[in-house]
């Protein structure tokens, strides 16, 4: 029996596009382009969309010599005895990965996972033995059958499987690697509704078309970060909703805690859910393998030993969540985002 495509809670209306920036005639012209870009894209199939849009981006890239220079910066923090070429080698590739996001953002519906079915029926069976799943929780998980044509390879710890298994809501935290829409198409396949939070782009008619290509391949519940969507997510924490945050991003408040080995302020707010809410806090991690195929890990949950300081207890938690994304960057630096000003704007005297 195929899973269904979606999700067994239905999501809110999308939420309204940006409001608080007035549209203006560069944004029009911004707008147009994208439009026409998709449409471009979506004709020519997701294999040439991803290849032309990330080498085009592999090319201009580096000449946007802001953002290139803050992406070496970045790099000059955390690798301090990398020579020049090496940085430049690395900021082509984040290059071209971001250039084939764009590219695959026109064939989202095409994103389907797969997995090793006889490894996931060794794992329920182990999990049964052990009295980590019933016989309805097991007979549910039977049910899933990888995709035809996938180009997602799955692999599942025993904490994802459990969680969906038993229905129940997780945190999935993640970061920019290689083509971040990947989890939310994994989770709409398994049939795990989920609130998405995310930044709102800062053209408005962008904001709108992108919301509403989201809304097309996932039916998740959107939310954007800010003060607006603080209802919106408090609403799906009581409905049972899981939650997909992108954690790695630039925060200008939080405790001041290390990732990759530098202090940075950190987003608390998935540590305190998690603690509050006895919800698993689960680490997911897509690598692009080749072209528009991935694998998507989706790991342990992170956990601490419960101190009775809860607000140590965040930090630690918190904490935990960097070392996690932080190893995963560190392993396959190529395919992070590394434009994000994460440690801000000064480098380190040396």
């Amino acid at each position: 029996m195929p899973m269904t495509q979606k999700n067994a809670k239905t999501a809110p209306d999308l939420p309204g596009a940006r409001s608080n920036r007035p549209i203006t005639f560069m944004h029009r012209i911004e707008y147009g382009a994208a439009r026409a870009l998709l449409g471009f894209f979506r004709l020519i199939g997701v294999d040439a969309a991803s290849w032309l849009s990330g080498k085009g981006l592999r090319l201009i890239g580096p000449l946007l010599h802001k953002i290139h220079q803050r992406g070496d910066d970045n790099l000059k923090r955390i690798y301090p005895d990398w020579s020049g070429p090496a940085r430049r080698s690395v900021l082509t590739d984040v290059w071209e990965n971001l250039g084939r996001v764009g590219g695959e953002f026109a064939h989202l519906d095409a994103f389907q996972p797969t997995w090793d079915e006889a490894q996931m029926q060794h794992q329920v069976a182990r999990l049964s033995e052990q009295n980590l799943l019933n016989e309805t929780e097991r007979a549910r998980l039977s049910h899933y059958k990888p995709a035809e044509n996938a180009r997602i390879a799955l692999s599942a710890s025993d904490d994802f499987l459990i969680a969906l298994a038993k229905k129940q809501p997780a945190i999935f935290v993640t970061g920019h690697f290689a083509n971040w829409e990947i989890m939310g198409r994994v989770c709409a396949y398994v049939d795990v509704p989920c609130a998405i939070i995310y930044r709102a782009a800062n053209n408005s008619l962008i904001d709108e078309l992108i919301i509403k290509r989201r809304g097309q391949s996932s039916g998740h519940w959107q939310i954007p970060k800010g003060p607006e969507g603080a209802r919106s997510f408090i609403d799906a924490l009581k409905q049972d909703y899981s939650l997909g945050l992108l954690v790695d991003q630039k925060f200008t408040s939080g405790p001041m805690l290390p990732f990759m080995g530098i202090d940075a302020p950190t987003a608390p707010a998935p540590a305190r859910m998690s603690l509050n809410y006895n919800m698993p806090l689960i680490p997911v991690v897509v690598e692009r393998t080749k072209g528009a195929h991935f694998k998507m890990i989706a790991g342990d949950a992170i956990t601490i030993e419960r101190s009775g300081d809860m607000s140590a207890d965040i930090n630690a938690l918190t904490e935990q969540i960097n070392a996690v994304l932080g190893q995963k960057i560190d392993e396959n630096p190529s395919q992070w985002l590394w434009f994000h000003r994460r440690w801000g704007k000064s480098l380190p005297s040396s």
